[in-house]
């Protein structure tokens, strides 16, 4: 599965150097669920689209413990999946 990179429009597959961003792994848990920006938003409580679209992109690389969380919770995986210290993206009990 190739992944375009919006920035510079090439593709990148989940092996290459860079993959693993946490904008990244949003955006493509994102799309396994079929959602935009404004509806993991309003999953997650007190988060704005404009936050989210910073994840995404790449513009907000650093987010906090409870951003971290309510994105697993939203998304349904775990967060070390988010931060890339997984691929397997099932949350763990």
């Amino acid at each position: 599965m190739a992944i375009v990179d919006e920035t510079v429009g090439k593709a990148r597959s989940p092996g290459s150097q860079g993959y693993a961003t946490l904008g990244d792994r949003v955006v493509e848990a994102m799309a396994g669920q079929g959602i935009t920006k404004a509806v993991l938003a309003r999953k997650m409580d007190n988060t704005s689209w404009l936050q989210v679209h910073r994840i995404c992109t790449g513009q907000r690389v650093h987010v906090t413990p409870e951003t971290l969380r309510g994105l697993a919770r939203a998304l349904q995986c775990s967060s070390d999946y988010l931060l890339g210290l997984t691929d397997d993206p099932q949350a763990r009990g």
